[in-house]
């Protein structure tokens, strides 16, 4: 069985698909490395601008907060220890103040400015004070999210915020403002990263003040997925399947923590990257593959069509008539060559023809040279037997005569001697 050679038009395309592949490939995955590598610094920086913003926003918050700490503590100095009008306005006039305590050194209730509201006679547990062992003059402490446990009849979700303020007879105060803690959670609420990440707030142990999903986690039906990991630098560090920022405040002890999934922000982008990049290698190597066999026809449908001549060539080379074969430089230098060996061929073929036509000719004048002398010579011969009335049948070629009839037998190359 003859072994099927490989054409030279197969030997370009799959050259040049899979040098083309090869390139595609390897560009593909260094740019594809440096996509992701952007994509994930990408998603740090935002996880971190949100964190940022929700950092600013409560520093905000709690900075108002110690503008009305400042300005108590004027409305106290100036009415010798007594509150004024001051307290009741801002209680009035700010939706998010449900309360102003004031306490004296002992953790004793003196004074309270509810607003609209009325002070509980008796209450189990004052949850408003923060009970410490010591406090820093003009530093604010804020408590963790709890319910008011001082006014009847409402009981609102508060944070509280207590600051130590010198009284105007030597004595220090501590006055606690008990505010709406939504404000503050509808901004960690409103911060988003990505569609699934959220931000958190953490007290400087660790310990969560406030989650989107606190429910769920106070009832056990849920779990932090920072649980077990350091929160205690501010920055921002990766996971296996976690992005992390922390920031803490500068005028609290509290920290906001921002979570947002690599498999949100890095790996959806990246299936979505790899399905476009895959069309347009589908695209790229289905034009290559095209362009490359129309390339490589221009090259080997002329050697195609040489390759046919010579076949029609070789059947009959006398009566062969050629056409020239039009394509490159170089494919018609090839066949302007192989057209003068054709006709340099016919050339020779036909001097050859003619040498042998007159090579016949002069062996068939030499022979007749020899023939002519010797067949005259025994026809003479025999006439001369029979002149002398013998009867002669014939010559047989080896000189006698027999017979009746005089008759003359010649093959050639037979010699007949005279009698």
């Amino acid at each position: 069985m003859k072994k099927q050679k490989t054409s030279l038009s197969f030997i370009i395309t799959t050259l040049v698909v899979g040098l083309v592949t090869l390139f595609l490939l390897w560009s593909t995955f260094y740019f594809f490395s440096l996509y992701v590598g952007s994509m994930k610094q990408a998603a740090h920086t935002s996880s971190e601008q949100a964190v940022t913003q929700a950092s600013n926003t409560i520093s905000n918050y709690i900075g108002d907060m110690q503008e009305i700490m400042s300005l108590i503590e004027k409305d106290l100095t100036k009415s010798g220890g007594s509150t004024g009008q001051t307290l009741e306005t801002l209680c009035s006039v700010r939706s998010d103040l449900v309360a102003v305590y004031i306490y004296d050194e002992q953790g004793k209730l003196v004074d309270s400015h509810t607003g609209t509201h009325t002070l509980k006679e008796h209450y189990l547990k004052d949850l408003s004070y923060i009970e410490l062992d010591s406090y820093s003059p003009g530093v604010l402490y804020l408590s963790e999210p709890h319910v008011e446990s001082l006014l009847q009849d409402y009981y609102p979700w508060v944070v509280s915020v207590l600051q130590e303020i010198p009284g105007a007879d030597g004595q220090k105060l501590r006055v606690v403002i008990d505010i709406r803690f939504s404000k503050i959670s509808d901004y960690v609420d409103d911060v988003g990263i990505g569609q699934h990440g959220y931000c958190f707030i953490t007290d400087s142990n660790g310990e969560i003040i406030y989650h989107p999903q606190q429910q769920l986690l106070y009832s056990g039906l849920k779990t932090e997925a920072t649980e077990g990991l350091d929160l205690s630098h501010n920055g921002s560090f990766e996971t296996e399947e976690l992005i992390c920022s922390v920031l803490a405040l500068d005028n609290c002890n509290w920290k906001v923590v921002g979570v947002s999934y690599i498999s949100e922000l890095v790996t959806a982008k990246e299936m979505e990257l790899v399905g476009n990049i895959c069309f347009m290698l589908t695209i790229i190597l289905l034009t290559t593959m095209v362009v490359s066999v129309l390339v490589s026809r221009l090259v080997t449908n002329p050697v195609q069509r040489l390759i046919r001549a010579m076949e029609e060539f070789e059947k009959d080379a006398a009566g062969y008539v050629y056409q020239p074969v039009e394509g490159t430089t170089e494919i018609e230098a090839l066949s302007q060559s192989y057209e003068h060996m054709v006709r340099k061929i016919q050339k020779l073929m036909k001097q050859v023809r003619q040498e042998e036509i007159s090579l016949r000719k002069t062996e068939l004048k030499a022979l007749q040279a020899q023939i002519n002398p010797h067949f005259l010579y025994n026809t003479f011969g025999c006439h001369r037997v029979a002149l002398r009335g013998r009867k002669v049948s014939g010559c047989r070629g080896d000189g006698q005569c027999s017979g009746e009839t005089v008759s003359y037998q010649y093959q050639q190359g037979a010699r007949i001697d005279p009698h």
